[in-house]
């Protein structure tokens, strides 16, 4: 079991799980898979079911007393690090992988869920091998997705329609103001779930979809704070292709071709950033940081300081000393390496000049595609 990597979607809404299915159109090759993750869904059905009834009321009048801080940027540009070390902060509270597979279970039934779906979980992300457990911090994309259509997660169980779920709910293109509307209450379910179970310590939030959701979140959270981690575009190309052909077999419903495979990711890459260029100045001044991945590895304590005093956090010498601690630990932790050919080099500059120029990578940083500048 701990080879296979169980969809998320085992966590989700029966009702909304068949919705789905019934959209989407499964492969006959995964229909098993599909089984599978529907007996789990309609197991936990009665579990969700006694937390809407029972704590609907408390959760839907809450007040979010602090803002959260959302970490974002494109995947595979070293959101999940700087997250799991923000985590670490006891001050700070963050949605764990458990809470975002099974949003609708945390909060009345999760020692029992925990018991029942620990042997599913894998010991490591098989794209890059970081440690993995029901604990660690997890996206609230999943969450959504188990709870409504308005995820772009979707995409990765359903890949023939990877874009139409981008275009629909990260760029929120050809959607009318009650879908939005519809989006906005799913999301600040989660929210206030978390901020529930949390007893109102500020959340911190680590989702590449966000990137393009500036304008929503702001409505949202007038005074969120942002902080933005870029990398080198080669690698973020070459890291998020090994993503989608280590979790796509397993998560996914259909079968999608290479060609399409990349096509989306050169798409998705170029509307995402595009779009946190053109709304980034949207986000009221002093409450986005920028860093770059590159900067950040080996420099971690120093501009998680800087992160801390910008964002006048407290806590700061005891996350330092955590930080510290978790560095020492994983330090033997090694990166993927990557190779791309002439041809992709090429293909990656026309397509995301945007990006490359303006964070000034130049080939230089194609050389060594561990992650590090070969000079």
């Amino acid at each position: 079991m701990k080879n296979f990597v169980t969809p998320p979607l085992i966590g989700s809404e029966f009702i909304n799980l068949i919705k789905l299915f019934q959209k989407n159109k499964i492969d006959r090759s995964h229909i098993i898979k599909a089984l599978y993750v529907a007996s789990i869904s309609l197991l936990g059905a009665p579990f969700r079911a006694y937390d809407k009834t029972k704590l609907s009321p408390e959760i839907l009048g809450r007040d979010i007393k602090h803002p959260p801080i959302f970490i974002i940027g494109h995947w595979r540009s070293g959101t999940t690090y700087l997250h799991h070390l923000m985590s670490l902060d006891d001050n700070l509270a963050e949605m764990t992988s458990f809470q975002a597979f099974f949003p609708g279970n945390f909060l009345s039934s999760e020692k029992v869920w925990k018991s029942i779906v620990t042997p599913l979980w894998i010991s490591q992300r098989p794209m890059d091998n970081v440690v993995y457990s029901p604990n660690v911090p997890e996206e609230e994309e999943y969450a959504l997705g188990n709870i409504s259509n308005y995820s772009f997660y979707h995409g990765f169980f359903f890949p023939k329609n990877m874009l139409d779920y981008f275009n629909k709910y990260v760029l929120f293109e050809d959607l009318g103001e009650k879908e939005v509307l519809k989006y906005k209450i799913k999301y600040m379910e989660i929210v206030k779930k978390l901020d529930l179970y949390y007893e109102q310590k500020q959340l911190i939030f680590k989702n590449p979809t966000n990137t393009a959701r500036i304008k929503i979140l702001l409505e949202l959270f007038p005074q969120a704070k942002f902080i933005h981690i870029y990398r080198n575009p080669y690698i973020v190309y070459a890291s998020i292709k090994n993503f989608y052909n280590k979790i796509l077999p397993s998560f996914s419903f259909h079968h999608i071709d290479e060609k399409a495979i990349e096509l989306n990711i050169f798409i998705i890459y170029q509307k995402l950033m595009q779009t946190f260029f053109d709304t980034k100045d949207l986000i009221p001044p002093g409450n986005l940081i920028e860093i770059r991945y590159e900067d950040f590895i080996g420099n971690e304590v120093e501009l998680m300081k800087d992160v801390y005093q910008k964002f006048d956090l407290s806590n700061c010498e005891a996350s330092e000393n955590k930080i510290k601690k978790y560095l020492a630990l994983n330090s033997s932790y090694q990166k993927n390496k990557y190779s791309l050919d002439k041809a992709t080099q090429k293909k990656i500059y026309q397509n995301w000049q945007f990006t490359i120029d303006t964070w000034n990578y130049t080939i230089e940083w194609t050389v060594d595609l561990s992650g590090n500048k070969r000079k």
